[in-house]
């Protein structure tokens, strides 16, 4: 037994690793910064868990054990009985020695408070399944939707500005499609967000006692990326292909037209990745990498509209101001429940927003009333259209995955494979 917080080195390095442990384990789970508690045994985690929680519960809530777990595991479980809390049991497949998720959801209502189980069962030597995966969407009501909104939405809006519509007429200025591009797919974003819902276990009620007593907060449980490096590579390769985006939108091969755009998008790109990261220094105490990535992507967004005709500065300060924006946009959504998984909306709606309005507040050829009325009227088009097709697929198809085929995952579930294994044989 070795006491921690001593002066001596040896109980100084003893609170160190701790420390570790409960850094390693909270980034392991996605959880926050005290989240994680280190105890003796699962035995001792399980009875300070049940007393803790116990308050919290009334007669006729429920709680759910595992077959599969020591009686020292589940006794302090069952001990609530005495209380009035229904206790339920999973039980085990004898044909497999197995918990399976389809026997579990057969015992779950809106009673049930907690389902007490060891990760890790020593009983049998198994580390059950219970992973959840971010997907939600299910691929043929996906494939219906992005068919019918590019080749009817897109096309309107696209009309309106570049094929001599009303926005072109009345002198609104969107160069290589800020709004027209960017905004109609954020709008499109916003609407199936909104109808598909959270991922399962993305925002978890949690109790929680200050001064005012004890009460449930809301937790936001952060999904961890698969790969950052994958992550940061794609975005290279968007920055790339940026190039021909706006480049192109040129229309001509004149080499300064066309150098001034590659200029001004890099640029963008630039001070967008710098805020981002320092922003999400500011208000996290860390440096994002992930927030870094959409920064950059959110000057890039907001570039686009005006990069024929911004200068070097003023690129930069849209960029920048981009960064800044996509950070706070994404830590919005997050508290309004908007599950947004890769960022989508605050880089490509609410930057492409941005980035058509400054426009007008750096160039004196472009009237800021002109270009608030062409976001407007493009949000008009794209968002109700998006919403009302998605409600309709979801009521003729269903939009979303079921729950347990959101936890196995749409690679097995939806194409009949596993994206990531060891290799071997299957």
């Amino acid at each position: 037994m070795m006491q921690t917080g001593g002066g001596y080195a040896l109980s100084q390095e003893v609170a160190a690793t701790l420390d570790r442990a409960h850094a390693t384990g909270e980034a392991l789970m996605g959880a926050a910064a005290g989240e994680v508690a280190i105890l003796p045994s699962t035995t001792a985690a399980a009875s300070v868990l049940a007393r803790a929680l116990r308050p919290l519960w009334r007669p006729g809530d429920v709680v759910v054990i595992s077959e599969l777990d020591h009686e020292a595991n589940i006794g302090p479980w069952t001990a609530l009985a005495a209380t009035g809390i229904e206790i339920r049991q999973w039980r085990m497949r004898p044909e497999t020695g197995e918990l399976a998720l389809e026997d579990l959801e057969a015992i779950l209502d809106p009673r049930v408070r907690l389902v007490a189980m060891t990760h890790c069962a020593n009983v049998i030597g198994r580390i059950h399944d219970v992973a959840a995966v971010a997907e939600r969407v299910r691929l043929e009501s996906f494939l219906i939707f992005s068919t019918l909104f590019v080749a009817l939405i897109y096309p309107i809006a696209g009309m309106w500005q570049w094929g001599g519509g009303w926005l072109a007429v009345r002198g609104f200025h969107d160069f290589a499609g800020s709004t027209i591009v960017h905004g109609v797919g954020g709008w499109g974003a916003l609407a199936g967000v909104i109808v598909l819902g959270p991922r399962v276990g993305k925002y978890r009620e949690v109790p929680v006692r200050d001064e005012q007593g004890l009460h449930r907060v809301t937790r936001i449980v952060p999904v961890r990326p698969h790969s950052l490096p994958l992550a940061t590579v794609g975005m290279f390769l968007l920055w790339f292909g940026w190039f021909g985006f706006n480049g192109g939108s040129v229309l001509s091969a004149e080499p300064g037209a066309i150098s001034r755009v590659l200029v001004m998008t890099c640029i963008a790109g630039a001070g967008g990745i710098v805020t981002a990261v320092a922003s999400s220094w500011l208000v996290q105490g860390k440096p994002d990498l992930s927030m870094g990535l959409n920064g950059a992507l959110a000057g890039l967004v907001a570039v686009t509209a005006g990069a024929d005709l911004l200068a070097v500065g003023q690129a930069l300060l849209v960029g920048a101001a981009a960064g800044t924006l996509v950070v706070f946009a994404v830590m919005l959504f997050d508290r309004l429940r908007l599950d947004d998984p890769v960022g989508a909306i605050s880089v490509h709606l609410v930057c492409g927003v941005w980035g058509t309005l400054a426009v007008a507040m750096f160039s004196a050829e472009v009237d800021f009333v002109v270009q608030l009325v062409g976001v407007a009227s493009v949000a008009a088009l794209s968002f109700p259209s998006a919403y009302m097709l998605m409600k309709l697929l979801d009521r003729l198809l269903g939009m979303r995955v079921g729950e347990e085929e959101e936890r196995r995952g749409l690679d097995l579930e939806e194409h009949g494979m596993q994206a990531y294994c060891g290799g071997g044989p299957s």
